[in-house]
């Protein structure tokens, strides 16, 4: 990001974070437009998913990824935000999958995937059943992030 208003890294990772998130959004958007066709319920996942990746996170890892390609002398900086976007979904997978692993019903400053939906289903489904659903929806909603990690790098060019 070749920017003279960047003077140190701090600097550096916001505007990586900026343009991450926008992404983030953008991506996830036409995912709900796509599960909309499908189902309602999937498209309130996708939405639950994208609430919850941009709820929190520093963006270190994209912002890494930038900063090594920019250091090796890479140009394209897009196409770098486009792969460092692949990298930020594939951590989120990882961060669902450890959650419900840890039992974990939080974070980021709120109810992750589990969270989520054990509350939800608290009000219809016993306690041991609701989490159950719940924490089978989180992993559905980490796998699904694996396969968009893979629909983005595979759109590359």
């Amino acid at each position: 990001m070749q920017d003279s208003s960047i003077t140190n890294l701090k600097d550096y990772n916001r505007k990586i974070s900026q343009a991450i998130d926008k992404r983030l959004g953008v991506f996830y958007d036409a995912k709900i437009r796509e599960a909309k066709k499908i189902d309602p319920i999937y498209a309130t996942l996708i939405g639950d998913m994208k609430k919850f990746i941009l709820r929190g996170g520093k963006r270190l890892r994209p912002t890494l990824m930038v900063m090594g390609y920019e250091a090796s002398g890479g140009r394209d900086v897009e196409m770098a935000l486009d792969a460092a976007l692949s990298l930020e979904i594939f951590h989120n997978f990882v961060l669902i999958h450890d959650d419900v692993m840890d039992g974990d019903l939080r974070r980021y400053g709120g109810a992750n995937i589990t969270g989520i939906y054990d509350k939800r289903f608290q009000r219809r489904l016993k306690p041991e059943l609701a989490r159950h659903t719940a924490e089978s929806i989180a992993i559905l909603a980490g796998e699904l992030n694996e396969f968009f990690t893979f629909e983005v790098l595979s759109s590359l060019k």
